[in-house]
């Protein structure tokens, strides 16, 4: 669980320049999105409301996703 800031760390040998994290509501609805500038990324999503999300990150070809709680 989280307050709402957080830190996401890409393996360097799959981070691509066009890399960003995408997050969701549980209802589908993407609240937040942000291009990352290197594998190491402090990310601030502003105030959402409390509760569960999905975080999806994209490198290249490659997608991840991981849900998130927000207290």
């Amino acid at each position: 669980p989280t307050t709402g800031k957080f830190r996401v760390k890409i393996a360097s040998e799959i981070f691509k320049p066009d890399s960003k994290i995408e997050m969701f509501s549980v209802e589908g609805s993407a609240v937040f999105k942000q291009f990352l500038k290197e594998n190491d990324n402090d990310i601030d999503p502003g105030k959402l409301t409390p509760g569960l999300y999905l975080l999806k990150i994209t490198s290249g070809e490659k997608s991840f996703s991981k849900s998130i709680i927000i207290q």
